[in-house]
């Protein structure tokens, strides 16, 4: 009976495994192509943990960018809202976006036309199928208590020929989920049952509810009722909070007989029991932790290093940094002036992905030092326009200056407001800074009154979810909180909208103390809107859950604790602190009391649930009546794994490191019927073992360096031998762009295959590296690959290389971009000798609008014989891109292809080949040509064949078709 296939591959650091859902055929060949798939990368889904169901297609609201649009801006469900296809930005080329009768086409040209009706769409693609999107009433999926639609699942996808798949889906629009439940086509079927879950998700966007509370449990599929087969999923709860679903096999069934099943293994990165913090002094610092310290990545290789200036003298000022190991005292980056209280503030203000250093006196005199990547360097071409604080005796004044973001262009930018209300904004040009009003900020934000220090209940932060920040103002003193207000981002300013007002006093006021109403603002349920908790002083907890359009009462999310104190006439620090310990992307509580006794409060997704194994392990902050002391202990990841960690140095000397031990649930190992049993294994970024940080990057396009987890090995070993095949991974100069492309891939991949004996002794095979490029459009094209033997003593010798060359046409008003490969080149070279033994080239030209190339040109090389001196390409036009005339290779063969194509675009009948010339030349020997030409019949269908038209050697072949399309003639 065999076993269930399935096929591994790692794609930009990802581990994908595919498994092919097997349907009865189709009439002509019209059938679904599913799958199920796992990405290391996805979330908890339909099929759990990174499983997910292939082979579905979808139209929906996507969000603007400053790449595309020129502005950031959010889904709104409005006509503000952009589209997207499958991940494919959609580009209006005709109409209004959105709105009966546009048209569209893929950012990246795929040239199939798209069009919305007003009610539905339909993409008619270039292979001649057409997809619909919501013309049935389950496929238009509304947003949840409204009836406008937020996405359009595919319902119908039909050939030239008429022959359709139908897509039938079930609705929950009460609790805004939805289900694929059947695929009906040729009198076949594929049948979803699906089961209900205890890890249910609840999310929120733009005022519309998501649930989650199904998990896919059978795949079964019919020929004409009949069972054909089913594929049967079994999950288990992963063992930590938050349980999250994990697929730990599936069985095939073929008729009555089961195959054997397939099954997966989970760890969790690190250790695996107890869940707990590890005494690790490694990482101790080497310095009293106090306000007199910075902790933070300077070097820009995900890892935070140490900053401080112990006295009042920039003589005794210090820097440590993190070598992944420990601390490393290297003063490049020790601080340019006294950090504590004097308007110093370190952040990427020129969108390199380095810190810079700012800093103001009280005389108003600013400075900036730009970081070279080794240390500051003088650039006050960077130095703030309005001094942001200062001392005044020994109290430090807040200046009413917040740096931020406000433009979503990647780059922070200055607001400020003086005590008068005198408000201002600078924008960051990417060079420096420029005034623009237009931004300055709508309320003050601080300001002095006498000698206080005054908050005015100002918190700056996104609340709509679309990448832009907006304000919240409410301070007790300025009455009640009816008088609580918000303004939103519109991507060009503020505007006054009370759906966000705060729903409790955020700051008061007492007799120049400023005062914490224990307001906290943060995402709790992991849907990317942040949400608002408060706790009074009298111990009563709130909590208000952020829809996407206002705020909504859920108390199942009220803090478990009290997270601050107010004492009459004081703000007491309650030494809570809400941080993900769990790695799950989901806030959690720890908090110590004064008598030290510790405890945790771990996220379920659906509100708190008390777990000790993370409580603390040394108290967090220390207070009493006379105020709040600082402990010397800071929650940071220094290990670079993306966990927070301890880190604990007093006064008294008492430094002490404590490791975060654990992450997300990944697959381990997979298991396949036959008994074959591969095991991935995964490092951090931050892991210099397996990546290299890129140095070439720049505004927009930074390099990156973080914890994200990437497969560092796969090894895989058979029942029928004792060893084991391996493949080991390292990653470099990865990219991501600020404007709204996001990730832009790694710039290269090395993947080095070996085996191991069956005593475990490793023997090097091949190391294959491929070189990816990173500028738009040509994101995530390969470059070159090039392949070594490895000796396995640190030298290679090259076997083969190969490298292309790309072109862009841009259409449409510059928007919509289609990308060709232009030349590829494929050299050789001898296994032993290392010489260039044979080189073969390929041109691509005159390529038409919709992709079709005419020209294909194609030269096969061998090396001249020595002593011949230059050689001439006699196919010069395809190659003398790739090889110079002095190039000492020689043309043995070549093959050159003329093509013609029938492109119709009223019914989109594209590609269509209606002529091929095909000569044949090699050296000393006259070249051959060879014609031929095709017609079609009015479904697109290939009618004719004819070799060598128009000669008296010609010969055609005819084709007919029933009504179907199948082929049922030739003559």
């Amino acid at each position: 009976m065999g076993s269930t296939a399935g096929a591994l591959s790692v794609e930009q650091g990802s581990a994908n495994y595919t498994i092919p859902i097997i349907v009865p055929p189709g009439i002509s060949g019209m059938k679904p192509e599913l799958s199920i798939y796992y990405n290391s990368n996805s979330g908890n889904g339909l099929l759990g943990i990174g499983f997910k169901l292939g082979g579905s297609s979808a139209i929906y609201r996507c969000d603007k960018t400053i790449a595309t649009d020129g502005m950031k801006g959010g889904v709104g469900y409005d006509d503000n809202d952009r589209y997207c296809l499958d991940g494919q930005r959609l580009i209006a080329i005709r109409g209004q976006e959105g709105k009966s009768g546009s048209e569209y086409r893929t950012e990246i040209d795929t040239f199939s036309r798209v069009k919305f009706t007003g009610n539905y769409w339909t993409v008619d693609t270039k292979s001649g199928q057409t997809f619909e999107y919501g013309n049935t009433g389950d496929s238009k999926i509304e947003v949840q208590g409204k009836s406008v639609v937020k996405l359009w699942v595919v319902n119908k996808i039909t050939d030239a020929s008429g022959n359709a798949i139908d897509y039938v889906y079930s609705e929950d629009h009460v609790n805004g989920e939805y289900t694929l439940s059947r695929i009906n086509y040729s009198n076949n079927s594929v049948r979803f049952n699906y089961e209900d879950r205890e890890d249910k998700a609840i999310a929120y966007q733009a005022g519309a509810k998501y649930s989650q509370t199904k998990r896919l449990k059978t795949i079964t599929t019919y020929a004409e009722n009949n069972l054909a087969r089913s594929y049967n999923l079994e999950y288990q709860y992963s063992g930590t909070i938050p349980k999250r679903t994990q697929l730990v096999s599936l069985q095939e069934q073929i008729g009555d007989k089961y195959l054997p099943k397939m099954k997966f293994s989970w760890k969790r990165f690190g250790y695996v029991e107890p869940t707990r913090w590890h005494r690790y002094n490694t990482w101790k610092p080497p310095a009293v932790i106090s306000s007199k310290m910075r902790i933070i990545d300077v070097t820009g290789d995900g890892l935070p290093d140490i900053l401080q200036c112990a006295s009042s003298s920039v003589t005794d000022c210090k820097s440590w940094i993190n070598t992944g190991a420990g601390w490393r005292r290297n003063d490049a980056y020790k601080p340019k002036t006294i950090i504590n209280g004097k308007g110093v503030r370190i952040l990427d203000v020129n969108g390199n992905g380095l810190v810079d250093y700012l800093q103001c006196d009280a005389a108003g005199r600013c400075k900036a030092w730009i970081n070279t990547g080794s240390g500051w360097q003088r650039n006050d071409s960077w130095k703030p326009p309005a001094v942001i604080a200062y001392m005044s005796g020994s109290k430090s004044v807040d200046n009413g200056v917040r740096i931020v973001d406000v433009t979503g262009d990647g780059l922070p930018d200055f607001l400020q407001c003086d005590t008068a209300g005198a408000c201002k904004a600078w924008i960051n040009t990417g060079s420096g800074w420029q005034r623009n009003d237009n931004w300055k900020p709508p309320v003050v934000i601080a300001y002095m009154s006498g000698t206080n220090n005054i908050d005015n209940g100002v918190r700056i932060v996104d609340v709509t979810g679309d990448g832009l920040p907006d304000f919240l103002q409410c301070e007790l003193s300025s009455g009640s909180v009816t008088d609580c207000k918000s303004w939103i981002n519109t991507g060009t300013g503020w505007k006054r909208d009370d759906a966000y007002k705060p729903q409790t006093a955020i700051a008061g006021n007492y007799s120049g103390v400023i005062r914490d109403y224990g307001v906290r603002i943060l995402d709790v349920n992991g849907d990317g809107l942040v949400d608002y908790l408060q706790c009074d002083t009298a111990g009563a907890c709130k909590a208000w859950i952020n829809t996407g359009s206002g705020w909504q009462r859920n108390d199942s999310w009220k803090p478990p604790v009290v997270i601050s104190h107010w004492n009459g006439s004081k703000s007491i620090d309650k030494g809570v602190r809400i941080v993900d310990v769990t790695g799950e992307g989901l806030p959690d509580f720890l908090k110590c009391d004064t008598a030290g006794q510790c405890k945790a409060w771990i996220n379920t997704g659906s509100g708190w649930k008390l777990n000790d194994n993370w409580k603390p392990p040394i108290a967090i902050s220390h207070w009493n009546d006379s105020g709040n002391f600082d402990t010397g202990v800071r929650i940071v990841d220094v290990s670079g794994d993306g966990l927070p960690d301890f880190l604990k140095c007093d006064t008294t000397g008492d430094c002490r490191s404590w490791t975060n031990v654990t992450s997300k649930p990944l697959l381990k190992s997979i298991i396949t019927g036959t008994g074959t049993t591969t095991w991935l294994d995964y490092k951090p970024l931050t892991d210099p073992s397996v990546y290299t940080k890129g140095t070439n990057g720049a505004y927009p396009n930074i390099d990156i360096q973080n914890a994200r987890l990437v497969v560092s090995s796969v090894e895989t070993r058979t029942n029928l031998f004792n060893w084991k095949d391996a493949t080991y991974y390292k990653y470099g100069d990865a990219k991501v762009n600020l404007k709204g492309r996001g990730s832009l891939g790694f710039g290269w991949i090395e993947a080095r295959d070996d085996y191991l004996d069956n005593v475990e002794l490793t023997h090097a095979l091949k190391l294959t590296r491929t070189q990816y490029r990173q500028d738009y459009p040509y994101t995530g094209q390969v470059s070159s690959i090039e392949e070594y033997l490895d000796n396995g003593d640190g030298t290679k010798q090259l076997l083969n290389r190969q490298l292309n060359q790309y072109k862009q046409r841009i259409s449409h008003s510059g928007k919509v971009h289609s990308v060709d490969l232009y030349t590829n080149r494929n050299d050789v070279y001898g296994f032993t000798s290392g010489d260039l033994i044979k080189s073969t080239a390929i041109m691509n030209s005159n390529i038409d609008e919709y992709g079709n190339i005419g020209r294909l040109s194609v030269a096969h090389y061998k090396p001249t014989v020595t002593g011949a001196g230059a050689t001439s390409n006699n196919l010069a036009s395809a190659t003398t891109v790739m090889y110079p005339t002095t190039n000492p290779m020689s043309v043995n063969f070549t093959t050159e292809t003329i093509n013609t194509y029938d492109n119709d675009s009223a019914k989109w009948h594209l590609g269509r080949l209606k002529t091929a010339e095909v000569t044949h030349g090699a050296i000393n020997t006259p070249s051959i040509t060879r014609t031929s030409s095709f017609t079609y019949n009015s479904d697109g269908l290939l009618k004719s064949e004819t070799i060598a038209p128009n000669t008296n050697k010609s010969l055609t072949t005819t084709y007919e078709y029933d009504s179907f399309g199948n082929k049922t003639k030739s003559t």
